[in-house]
């Protein structure tokens, strides 16, 4: 597809919209010695810096945005001073003894709004927002209703990518509404710039590779796969070229839990880079991962919860 100057989205420089989550859930653990916060930090820093890394021609723009307990706060305007941006995201808390209000996602998206359209922006640019949410028992809602953002939804040049911290779903929980709820957010009928939805409940490491995935320009991304095995290789072999890892196959191999025999060594290898550059609590047997994923096109409700363990 093709914006109005003619120029192929997957060429237009990006501005990148960090809404993360501070309220007081993303205190929780996520790992044995992290919490989710932690994770998130040290997550957006690998992506912030590998996304400078990775295009050098194309100056990224970031802005950073609160989701905290007041509401939301936008609190760095678009930037390309990368020290800034990881300044401030190495300086996150969370915001404790304050109440916390549901996330109202219409006065997110309305402010994003804003700044989408201010100077024409919208002309020469994709943006898109990479949002890490930490709750699980507060549902987000549109106090104005989905269809008023459908036009920002819709824009060729706008993307909404999500990365869901949760506990593990229960009864005393809504994990699968929250995830609802952001998946709204996807758009039926384009499929130009597909929007990925994780959440994950556990597992650093696995965190890390999902950020990775996040990497791509929209323009280049394929749907998001609904079936699982699909996605272990939409992962293998999307995160490996990014992290300039080759994902050539050895000799073969045991599949593993779940997976094909063949291409082992190379994902040995993959999660070994992943693992240095993440320093997270990596050394973990192997543990039940709850992943969510939505597929573009998909109606919300057939949105699909599997339980896999994770190689």
């Amino acid at each position: 597809m093709e914006t109005k100057n003619d120029t192929t989205i997957t060429s237009l420089p990006e501005r990148i919209i960090l809404a993360i989550d501070i309220t007081c859930e993303m205190s929780e653990l996520f790992t044995k010695t992290k919490t989710k916060l932690q994770v998130a930090a040290q997550a957006l820093t690998m992506f912030v810096q590998m996304k400078t890394i990775q295009y050098t021609n194309q100056q990224t723009q970031f802005a950073l945005v609160l989701l905290a307990p007041s509401g939301v706060q936008w609190m760095i305007d678009f930037t390309t001073d990368i020290a800034y941006v990881l300044s401030a995201i190495d300086g996150l808390t969370v915001a404790m003894g304050e109440e916390d209000k549901v996330l109202d996602m219409s006065k997110l998206l309305q402010l994003v709004q804003e700044q989408f359209y201010r100077g024409n922006q919208s002309l020469g640019t994709f943006t898109r927002v990479f949002c890490i949410f930490g709750r699980s028992t507060q549902i987000p809602i549109y106090s104005m209703g989905r269809d008023c953002h459908a036009a920002l939804l819709q824009h060729p040049g706008f993307g909404f990518d999500v990365l869901y911290l949760h506990q593990k779903p229960r009864a005393d929980n809504h994990v699968r509404e929250i995830f609802d709820a952001f998946g709204q957010t996807d758009v039926v009928e384009s499929s130009t710039c597909p929007n990925y939805l994780f959440a994950r409940h556990h597992k650093a490491q696995v965190v890390m590779r999902d950020v990775a995935m996040l990497l791509q320009h929209p323009g280049l991304r394929q749907p998001q796969p609904k079936n699982f095995d699909e996605m272990k290789e939409m992962i293998r072999f999307g995160v490996a070229p990014l992290l300039g890892v080759s994902t050539s196959t050895g000799g073969g191999g045991g599949g593993g839990s779940g997976g094909g025999g063949g291409g082992g060594s190379s994902n040995v290898v993959m999660d070994a880079a992943v693992n240095e550059m993440s320093e997270l609590d990596v050394v973990e047997p192997p543990l039940l991962s709850t992943v969510v994923q939505v597929l573009p096109g998909d109606v919300v409700s057939d949105a699909v919860i599997h339980a896999e363990l994770v190689p």
